[in-house]
């Protein structure tokens, strides 16, 4: 559930709106003080012309001869917080009212100075007590009240109509600042109509500003972003390898042969179920399978959900959380299921693309386990103690515990994703870490993994996916696996010293071709080439299908 935004959320946000000029109320706290009120020296003048940065030194000045005049502190005040220097203000104009407990023009400034200073309550005290005091400044008063309220929980539409009301009072002294946040408070408040007029207000009325440009991005995303998508990508594929046979292994008598045609799918359902200025959540379900020709014994089956919440924590930084679960059949038979849950945090860097940190948590559990091997006498070579064994291992070692594949897994990295000056034109490059704990010995690992992608537009409309990465992955301990050459019939193999190293490297390649919003078509090729210290673990595999992809709405895929 959202509650109020933190004190350094509210910081930011005050930061970033005082880089784009929001000094309104300020401004006018300074230039409207009555004339006979103000000193009739240099640091005055300049101060009523709003010239803060020279006035400021002569504010100092003026004050080491006359530190108890009160009007001069809620000048050097005012001006602080027209420079945005908020801290500073609020020492200003609190000594102001110390020194002139009935002096006006203080409340103002100073509610304008807790606000960017992320304190509510004190800027609402404040607000209520200009109301009292300086009623000439309702257009004001009445933005700031939005402005406040909208920080708030749950107050979105009352935060909106504060706002509006300030536009009506005095368009002149408070747009484009009142319209831009109705248009944010309306929208968080669920009111797409509202939010699209009062935004647009601020694209044709102030075009060339840094409000337009940022009004004009929320309207693009209130128009592009769709409720629900609905996929179904489907295709046939010769696969080579479809058992990951290892260097140099046998395969079991009842399978003929590696390698083998099917037919993939995937099908995907998604929808946003809840979406404001801050929040946004929602979730997906997911169903992929395969179908072989003749391997029928590794047809798959693997469902899915999750679901996600989002939370702007400023205009330009979204953080998320995501949890899912997964399971799978291979062959009729329960395989494996997986729990994850994960955060991540995504800033838009304009032309640069999207920066992502992301670190996701898993938990696997596999149904299935290891046959345990034989022992042997304990001497490599030696006859096995039962000569029906066709091989033996070392005595002493439970491969059925070791090769327990359960147990938890952490992914970490950092991604950049961008656009390029062309035609679905679009890169992307990253870092992850992996760390997987198993139950068993064998499959403990940590890993480093690079990735990138491209994608480009080609000639007659068809688009480039490139993909690929390499991974480096340095297990914990030796492997309970034997080498292949190390086998030998009715004999106990020996375990060679050094702890596992893999190294994987894969790529895939996609030539596409659109027809019209809802329909591509895809010729795709993938190769992965996973080198391994130790042989069952040491194979290459290409995939080479042709692909349908039919969907409506907002597919995360086609991005």
């Amino acid at each position: 559930m959202p509650g109020r935004s933190g004190p350094g959320a509210r910081a930011r946000r005050a930061a970033e709106v005082a880089r784009l000029g929001l000094g309104v109320a300020t401004g006018l706290a300074v230039l409207g003080l009555p004339a006979a009120a103000l000193p009739r020296d240099d640091a005055v003048a300049l101060a009523r012309q709003g010239r803060c940065p020279a006035a400021l030194p002569e504010l100092r000045r003026a004050l080491e001869a006359a530190p108890g005049d009160a009007e001069l502190h809620l000048m050097m005040g005012s001006c602080h917080a027209r420079l945005g220097a908020w801290p500073e203000a609020v020492e200003s104009l609190e000594q102001a009212r110390r020194l002139g407990p009935g002096l006006p023009g203080v409340a103002l400034p100073l509610a304008v100075a807790r606000y960017h200073l992320g304190d509510l309550e004190g800027a609402s005290r404040e607000l209520e007590a200009a109301r009292a005091s300086d009623p000439a400044s309702e257009a004001e008063l009445a933005l700031y009240r939005g402005l406040v309220t909208l920080a708030r929980a749950d107050q979105a539409a009352h935060a909106a109509g504060l706002l509006e009301g300030a536009r009506r009072r005095d368009p002149a002294g408070v747009e484009p600042v009142a319209s831009y946040y109705a248009g944010l408070a309306w929208l968080e408040a669920g009111e797409a109509a509202a939010a699209r007029e009062a935004l647009g207000r601020v694209v044709s009325e102030w075009p060339g500003t840094p409000w337009a440009s940022q009004a004009a991005a929320a309207l693009a995303r209130l128009t592009r972003e769709r409720p629900a998508w609905l996929v179904l990508d489907a295709g046939l594929e010769w696969d080579d390898n479809a058992v990951l046979r290892g260097r140099g292994v046998e395969l079991p008598q009842e399978i003929g042969r590696a390698s083998d045609g099917r037919a993939v799918w995937t099908f995907e359902a998604g929808g946003v179920a809840h979406r404001s200025r801050r929040w946004s959540a929602g979730g997906r379900l997911r169903y992929a399978g395969s179908a072989y020709d003749d391997l029928d014994e590794f047809d798959a089956h693997a469902p899915s959900a999750s679901a996600w919440l989002d939370r702007a924590l400023a205009p330009d930084l979204t953080a998320r959380l995501e949890a899912g679960a997964g399971y799978a059949w291979v062959d009729g038979a329960p395989f494996v299921s997986e729990l994850r849950l994960g955060a991540s945090l995504h800033r838009d860097a304009g032309r640069l693309g999207t920066t992502s940190l992301f670190v996701h948590g898993h938990r696997d559990e596999f149904f299935f386990d290891s046959d345990d091997v034989p022992d042997g006498s304990g001497r490599p070579g030696a006859p096995c103690p039962d000569p029906a064994d066709p091989v033996c291992g070392p005595p002493g070692l439970d491969e059925r515990r070791e090769r327990d594949r359960d147990g938890e897994g952490l992914v970490a990295g950092l991604e950049q994703a961008g656009p390029l000056p062309f035609e679905e034109g679009a890169w992307l490059a990253g870092y992850r870490y992996h760390r997987f704990f198993a139950e068993g010995s064998e499959y403990d690992f940590q890993g480093h993994e690079l990735r990138a992608a491209l994608r480009a537009g080609l000639a007659l409309g068809v688009v480039l996916d490139l993909r690929g990465g390499i991974a480096y992955l340095p297990h914990d301990r030796a492997s309970t696996f034997p080498q292949t050459d190390d086998l030998v019939a009715g004999r106990q193999y020996p375990l060679r010293g050094g702890n596992r190293r893999d190294l994987a490297l894969w790529s895939d390649v996609a030539l596409e071709r659109p027809f019209g919003r809802r329909l591509r078509i895809a010729l795709r090729w993938s190769w992965l080439r996973n080198r391994s210290s130790a042989d069952v673990f040491d194979y290459e595999r290409h995939r080479v299908g042709l692909f349908v992809t039919v969907g409506v709405g907002r597919w995360e895929g086609w991005r």
